[in-house]
């Protein structure tokens, strides 16, 4: 038996023979670890062999990243595929022993390097995102209602089912932090009669957004700048206070002057929303095996997911849920999902 055939009944009894798998390697020679594989990995060199058996789910990135690993297969198939194959390498006993010496190396925020953060994700162009976006290129989780809507029906469900939680009224002065492509404060100016300010340190999002905003005839009402959500002068400004899936980028570290910020801008009495991701991890560690950095690496980097108890912990400690000022602020407060 060659060493090739040792490795793959090696792996193959690891993986679990219901893993409908085809690896293709660099000289043609096929192994299918199923009767009717789905999903087919072309592997491009022999070094991607030893970066499977050691789970270095990092590598195996970098390759897939470069074309040095090959994927073919339905996108469904190809996640459960994977999820599978990163579940078992997990599970390993050596990788378990090991995980703990290789922790996730924390990042230094500033400013700098949030604006490089952000720009890395969003400024690949708003053309990519139009591709797959709703009309209003919301880019959050959608509200499907009955689950038979389409996107763009679920998106316009998602942004009234926001101004509606925060009570908004004509002549509300609303801000929304990490406003994106203007979606939000478009809907809520042209079907709730306020004027809003939105913040985003993409120069792309600014220029679609402004460009939307001329179209629906609104610039006397609505406002973009390219700008931090630390940078924004002043106490007690707005009435509504709404940031969708923004905080992530924040860093757990930096959520007191994130939350701070609100606090500060946000009037007596008004109302704010934050809607994010919440990690299962008390700790709001990552979980899975050692090296699968692929989002924080090639997707979201410096993105952080705190736990629900950080997250609440630091609202309070901001004064935003009925502790430590005397001011009555309104709570409305939405932070949905898990990871």
């Amino acid at each position: 038996m060659s060493l090739r055939q040792r490795f793959l009944d090696q792996l193959k009894g690891r993986l679990g023979c219901s893993l409908r798998l085809r690896i293709v390697f660099w000289d043609d020679d096929a192994f299918d670890f199923a009767p009717t594989p789905i999903v087919t990995l072309g592997l491009g060199s022999p070094r991607l062999l030893r970066l499977f058996l050691t789970g270095n789910m990092r590598g195996l990135c970098k390759a897939y990243v470069s074309g040095e690993l090959a994927v073919d297969g339905q996108a469904q198939d190809v996640l459960q595929i994977g999820m599978a194959i990163a579940e078992h390498i997990g599970e390993s006993p050596l990788l378990r022993r090991i995980a703990p010496f290789f922790p996730r190396r924390g990042r230094r925020r500033t400013k700098a390097r949030d604006a490089a953060d952000v720009r890395f994700h969003y400024n690949v162009s708003n053309e990519f995102y139009r591709l797959w976006l709703d009309p209003h290129m919301v880019y959050s989780c959608a509200y499907f209602m009955t689950g038979e809507e389409d996107l763009e029906t679920a998106q316009e469900q998602k942004l009234d089912h926001i101004c509606r939680k925060l009570r908004l009224a004509p002549g509300d002065h609303l801000l929304d932090i990490g406003c994106g492509w203007g979606g939000l404060i478009c809907w809520a100016a042209a079907r709730y009669g306020v004027t809003a300010v939105g913040i985003t340190l993409s120069e792309p999002q600014v220029d679609e957004a402004r460009r939307r905003i001329t179209a629906a005839g609104l610039g006397s009402r609505v406002e973009v700048r390219c700008e931090d959500y630390r940078d924004i002068a002043g106490e007690a400004i707005f009435d509504k206070i709404v940031s969708v899936g923004m905080y992530e980028h924040v860093g757990i570290a930096n959520l007191p002057i994130y939350f701070g910020a609100i606090s500060r801008l946000l009037k007596p009495g008004g109302t704010a929303l934050n809607h994010g991701i919440t990690a299962g991890d008390r700790d709001g560690q990552s979980h899975g095996p050692p090296g699968g950095e692929f989002i924080d690496r090639f997707v979201f980097p410096g993105g952080e997911v705190p736990h629900i108890s950080r997250v609440l912990y630091e609202i309070s400690g901001a004064g935003l849920a009925g502790s430590g000022k005397s001011r009555p602020f309104g709570r409305y407060w939405g932070t949905m999902g898990v990871a």
